[in-house]
């Protein structure tokens, strides 16, 4: 029950009084199929990449974006249409929380080192509006057949909630260390039993 695709080609040619009209046809099926096939798995990965649920956006090799899923959206304040094609640097904006210094961008570090790479730790991206977030990532890579690179893709999350969390019990273990350290008498440790 295979449709078949006919091409029609007609032309017309012109000489001195004389008009001659040819046609052919021919079974274009194999190449109508073809592009279907690649036009749902395009489809497929974008719905991909637009579901998972952290930030997503992917580079050329010149570092400028190509997509930005919804997450990655939210996060930097850029919908994808006025992202795509800027530097990944101008979108992407991210200093480190404790010194306010502009970070390496982990693109520009996948791009030259040709590795995956992470941010540092106690990393910030500053939104398009002002918002801050304290992020997680990773980039890596995207390779062609010959392993080329032919950009990169940077998965990030907000870990802002974890990062408080983990600040306080930092301190909370601080003050308690200090004030264990101070006391005149002895402090005893014990369990229920």
């Amino acid at each position: 029950n295979t449709k078949y695709f006919m091409e029609n080609i007609i032309g017309v040619v012109e000489q001195n009084e004389l008009k001659r009209v040819w046609a052919s046809q021919r079974d274009v099926t194999e190449r109508i199929l073809a592009e279907k096939k690649l036009q749902e798995q395009k489809e497929r990965l974008t719905a991909t990449l637009r579901s998972i649920g952290d930030g997503v956006i992917t580079c050329d090799r010149e570092g400028n974006i190509i997509s930005v899923n919804h997450v990655a959206e939210d996060l930097i304040g850029w919908k994808t249409e006025n992202a795509k094609g800027k530097s990944v640097e101008e979108v992407f904006n991210i200093v480190n929380s404790k010194t306010r210094q502009k970070a390496k961008n982990p693109v520009l570090k996948v791009l030259d080192k040709r590795k995956i790479a992470g941010l540092a730790n106690h990393t910030i991206l500053i939104s398009k509006n002002g918002t801050e977030y304290q992020i997680s990532d990773s980039c890596a890579p995207i390779k062609d057949n010959d392993d080329k690179i032919i950009g990169c893709v940077l998965v990030f999350r907000d870990v802002t909630h974890e990062y408080q969390q983990r600040e306080a019990l930092k301190e909370s273990e601080e003050r308690f260390r200090k004030l264990t350290q101070n006391v005149p008498g002895v402090i005893y440790l014990c369990n229920n039993d």
